[in-house]
């Protein structure tokens, strides 16, 4: 995988990311256990009308295209933007923000889930260039604080991307249909995760 090193926009830095560990693939018991560790931090369906008080799903909506954008933008492991738009809904499922906070918000979880999931985090100056600096490092850096203390530091969390290897395992289909299926099944993560509900055909080649 590559991305721009954050120094030099002209320069890229590799990473190379784990193989699957088909011990954990062939073993059941893993997918119950990332069941159990989802149902554990899921939010609340109803944090809208229960929590929230001027934030409304449209908001919610533009908010996460704009972290899909900036994660796009900075070459993000797949697991980043899920896990970080996790963090945003468990947040509003216990925090009422009001609408000038969102954003805020948004970027202080994305830069928590690049910690989690990437070696080189994003570092906080690129993403404050994301808002046109309507964030300063100040309140990014007390949000990062606030976001860890209401979910109380469990921030390894399951998201959808997770099981994909797992289903695509166990379909056991053929290598070139598995490379054409899972970047679609990425994408339709993504936007299920931003609230675009919407019917896609998966076009492959076998």
């Amino acid at each position: 995988m590559t991305r721009r090193d954050h120094q030099d926009p002209n320069v890229e830095r590799y990473s190379v990311p784990a193989r699957p560990d088909t011990s954990l693939l062939d073993d059941d018991s893993t997918l119950v256990t990332m069941f159990m560790a989802e149902r554990t931090i899921l939010p609340s369906p109803y944090y809208f009308t229960e929590v929230q008080v001027v934030v409304r799903e449209e908001m919610r909506k533009t908010l996460t295209e704009w972290m899909f954008e900036v994660c796009m933008e900075e070459r993000c492991d797949r697991d980043v933007f899920p896990l970080a738009v996790s963090f945003v809904d468990r947040f509003l499922s216990i925090e009422a923000v009001h609408i000038d906070q969102l954003q805020c918000l948004g970027t202080a979880c994305m830069m928590l889930a690049s910690k989690v999931v990437e070696p080189q985090q994003i570092p906080s100056c690129r993403l404050l260039q994301y808002t046109d600096f309507s964030v300063d490092i100040g309140d990014l850096l007390s949000w990062e604080m606030l976001v860890l203390k209401s979910l109380d530091w469990k921030t390894n969390s399951v998201t959808a991307h997770n099981f994909l290897s797992h289903y695509l395992y166990r379909l056991k289909l053929p290598s070139t249909v598995e490379s054409c299926l899972q970047p679609q099944l990425e994408v339709l993560v993504a936007m299920f995760v931003m609230g675009k509900f919407v019917l896609c055909s998966f076009v492959c080649i076998i």
